[in-house]
């Protein structure tokens, strides 16, 4: 846990390879370069917030970071990125500038890290192998214009119903719109069912110290993301509203 680290009431120690609701956390693709199962290096950024403040590593954690290139902090703010690759080597480019060439792969545990300054626009990582490109990676910040994004599991819809598979799980999500996630502006949300015999059962994020309990009917997301819970009771199609204190509205078919 980081120095920083919430304390009660947090549901977790905010560690492990799947967070909250289900997603994969940046150390999960670490591992899955460890092992030889990704080609393609990973871009995890660490939280600029709490930049410069001390961190209590153990042998669950690595780091703060989040697979984002948008930030609510002043351009030119002190970032640290970290790049998991394979190969010998790896390069960063921002905005189409190098910021270095470094040691990749086994020599460095496969986790290099780069300092630069935030600037919004374009981040893209280089893995190469004794000189020669392998794959390259990128990420892009969010811009201006916030959608809310809902998206219920397609396997839901293709079953019969039946008391043993009649919860539905639908995918919020806060992007611009090019369908990049914005990760640093979350909202507060309410979901009601406006059609249909069903309930909320829970709302969530995997946010380790939430302000809201999992069986309200509204949540913050927590780096743009949140996952919403239906129970149906009947075969008939069910419509979800989700309501953002912004004023974003969506409404979907389940």
């Amino acid at each position: 846990m980081v120095a920083w680290g919430a304390k009660f009431p947090i549901l977790t120690s905010n560690v492990g390879d799947i967070d909250l609701i289900g997603f994969r956390r940046p150390i999960s693709y670490y591992r899955e370069i460890v092992f030889g199962l990704r080609q393609a290096p990973y871009i995890a950024v660490q939280d600029p917030h709490h930049y410069g403040e001390p961190v209590q590593l153990t042998p669950w954690i690595l780091s703060d970071t989040v697979s984002s290139w948008s930030w609510d902090v002043p351009e030119n703010s002190k970032v640290i990125v970290e790049v998991y690759s394979r190969g010998t080597e790896v390069e960063l480019f921002l905005n189409g500038c190098s910021l270095g060439r470094k040691p990749a792969g086994e020599k460095v545990n496969y986790r290099t890290l780069f300092e630069t300054d935030y600037t919004k626009g374009e981040l893209v990582a280089v893995s190469y192998d004794n000189g020669k490109e392998l794959v390259r990676t990128k990420l892009l910040s969010a811009q201006e214009t916030t959608q809310l994004k809902l998206k219920p599991e397609t396997l839901f819809n293709q079953l019969d119903f039946h008391e043993s598979h009649n919860l539905s799980y639908i995918d919020v999500k806060l992007v611009d719109d090019q369908g990049t996630m914005i990760t640093d502006e979350d909202v507060l949300f309410t979901a009601e069912v406006v059609s249909g015999n069903a309930k909320i059962v829970a709302v969530g994020s995997g946010n380790p110290k939430p302000v809201t309990e999992l069986n309200n009917k509204s949540s913050n997301t927590y780096h743009g993301r949140a996952l919403i819970i239906v129970e149906r009771t009947e075969k008939e199609a069910v419509s979800l509203n989700v309501k953002t204190e912004t004023g974003l509205s969506v409404t979907t078919k389940l």
